[in-house]
């Protein structure tokens, strides 16, 4: 059995999200607190929102070998639409597997470790920790990290962005944390 993980990358826009599913050649997407549907997909996501723009979400399918090359041009053509980077825009990782099996035997408190070492590390912009939580709020939709069934768990603590080194970057830095 791999592990298994998916990313989930907000952001503005003043096209519709059935604009930027054109575009993009993606499906339009469905909210899911499960894995990813089984291709990339685009839907509307308030957190993502502000004044000018309408916030969405681009989400990737499940993967076991992360993404670079797709997510790289994906990322590219919404910088081209042009979409941007709000002020409240996360970059979430999903992620489940025997490597990860371990989480759902900790206590709370381990769980709080952990969870407060993501947030560290990710150091989100002020705007976002109403999204992203602390370590007080542990396992809550706004947590930095969360158990949403069974051995699949969401990381929530980086903020949004359209370079994928940057991407890749706060990936590996997620595993850093979470594997043993």
């Amino acid at each position: 059995m791999l592990d298994h993980f998916g990313i989930e990358l907000e952001f503005g826009s003043k096209k519709p999200d059935l604009f930027l599913c054109e575009q993009l050649e993606v499906e339009l997407g469905a909210d899911s607190i499960y894995f990813p549907q089984d291709s990339w997909n685009i839907s509307e996501d308030f957190s993502a929102s502000d004044a000018k723009f309408i916030g969405m979400e681009l989400r990737s399918p499940k993967f076991d070998v992360f993404p670079q090359l797709i997510l790289s041009s994906l990322l590219a053509q919404l910088k081209a639409v042009p979409c941007v980077i709000t002020q409240t825009s996360g970059l979430h990782f999903h992620f489940s597997g025997p490597s990860f099996s371990y989480l759902c035997f900790l206590n709370d408190r381990k769980l709080g470790e952990i969870s407060a070492k993501l947030l560290t590390l990710g150091n989100p912009s002020p705007k976002r920790l109403k999204h992203c939580g602390s370590i007080t709020t542990f396992n809550t939709k706004a947590s930095a990290l969360r158990q949403l069934c069974e051995d699949h768990w969401e990381c929530r603590v980086f903020d949004s962005t359209f370079e994928i080194e940057k991407v890749f970057s706060s990936f590996e830095k997620m595993l850093e944390v979470i594997t043993i």
